[in-house]
């Protein structure tokens, strides 16, 4: 589907789909059609949302969920109201003060403005045992210490994807070379179809994202 006809209807005939379509709405209310990906402009996610909610699509919004709070409410009551399975992306700039259920604060921040840093999306986790550290320009690596290692081995160590994490078995067989970010979107989708065919929660939804903001 796209805004523009001709484009939406190259790239039906690129990519190898049977239909085609310049009207949201007209997919929304398709019966062939049980999963809705909101990819359009900020301002529509709310209203496109709502009405794939209502027409018991389950949902993934692109990020910005929407364009304040109390929209994002609206969606998540439509989504809640319908029982769909519903996921938003994460956003690609923002800082949040997160507090976890032991006490614990800190802060979250990702930027891809920054010069010099072309996908530096970071996080660390600093707790009693030890530290972790991510780098999203280096997806198949995890940095790790431990308060316990010998006192001539402390700092860092690299661990990396592979066959035996998590999703590994349907990845990539070779270690160090499973993660992309065209993984991560199977990843994501494969989740979602999973909930789906088996009626349980998906870990990514509205509801993180309004938590967080």
């Amino acid at each position: 589907m796209d805004v523009t006809e001709e484009l939406a209807r190259d790239a039906a005939a690129r990519l190898g789909f049977e239909h085609y379509s310049n009207d949201w709405r007209a997919l929304v209310n398709d019966p062939e059609i049980d999963i809705i990906v909101i990819v359009t402009t900020n301002n529509t996610h709310a209203e496109i949302a709502i009405a794939a909610a209502k027409a018991v699509k389950h949902i993934i919004c692109e990020k910005p969920l929407a364009l304040g709070a109390e929209q994002a409410k609206e969606m998540l009551e439509a989504v809640q109201a319908a029982s769909v399975k519903h996921a938003v992306d994460v956003d690609d700039e923002f800082i949040t003060m997160v507090k976890f259920d032991n006490g614990a604060i800190g802060t979250i921040e990702a930027t891809r403005n920054a010069w010099g840093r072309n996908n530096f999306l970071t996080f660390e986790i600093h707790g009693e045992k030890g530290s972790l550290y991510f780098n999203y320009e280096r997806l198949d690596e995890l940095q790790v210490c431990f308060a316990d290692d010998p006192s001539d081995a402390k700092g860092f160590r690299t661990v990396y994807t592979g066959p035996a994490t998590p999703y590994g078995e349907g990845l990539w067989t070779i270690p160090a070379l499973c993660m992309g970010y065209g993984e991560t979107k199977i990843i994501e989708t494969y989740d979602l179809f999973k909930a789906i065919v088996e009626d349980t929660s998906f870990h990514q939804t509205s509801r993180m994202t309004i938590k967080l903001n």
